[in-house]
């Protein structure tokens, strides 16, 4: 089957033979990285934001000029550099961390992907890669996941070996809960409800007409 990256952006700018991995790491559905993403950054944001002390509120002082000094204090933060460090650390984490879970899950799910209509067009799934590149794109996550979480502090990085057993596991959730599945469910529950509506309405019409 074609690579459903083919109608996507991505295609103009990667090689061919990069389109599978960039499936696998789902690049072309970007909603699960900044699900990761968008916490970190506000966290860092809040954690880096000067004191509202450190802006002088004197009666002397007019709004105006306050604004100024605010603008005046964050621009000039020698915390500036290492906030956007972070930023930049864990925005590529976020993304690495994703991808090697869904990495990870296809992986799990190769020979039932094939089976299901939703899932049957996937990298492992059509053969498009094999399984053994796939575990070496994995290798090559993690190693990248490593790097950036080496630039952490200790606490950081504690965490975030913690983290991988539960990333590995999560694919394996499906198998004995539901839950993970609660929304793709109520999808397909809607879609056969205007599916039978649609044959109703065939129906009624076919009725009057005859």
């Amino acid at each position: 089957s074609p690579s459903p990256l083919s109608s996507h952006w991505l295609s103009r700018v990667l090689p061919r033979p990069l389109w599978p991995y960039a499936e696998l790491a789902r690049l072309d559905k970007p909603a699960g990285t900044w699900l990761l993403a968008w916490p970190c950054a506000w966290s860092i944001l809040l954690a880096s934001s000067p004191s509202s002390s450190s802006i002088s509120s004197s009666s002397s002082s007019s709004v105006s000029d306050a604004a100024a000094a605010a603008g005046d204090l964050l621009i000039s933060s020698p915390e500036l550099a290492s906030t956007a460090h972070l930023l930049a650390l864990f925005g590529v984490g976020a993304l690495l961390l994703r991808g090697a879970g869904c990495t990870v899950n296809d992986l799990w799910d190769r020979e039932i992907d094939r089976k299901v209509e939703r899932t049957a067009s996937r990298p492992l799934a059509r053969g498009a890669v094999s399984p053994a590149r796939a575990t070496a794109f994995l290798g090559a996550q993690l190693a990248a996941g490593a790097a950036v979480l080496s630039q952490l502090n200790p606490g950081s990085v504690v965490v975030g070996v913690a983290a991988l057993p539960l990333v590995a596991m999560y694919p394996l959730a499906k198998r004995v809960t539901d839950w993970p599945q609660v929304s793709e469910r109520e999808k397909e529950e809607r879609k056969r409800g205007r599916e039978r509506k649609r044959e109703q309405q065939r129906f009624n019409k076919k009725a009057k007409s005859s």
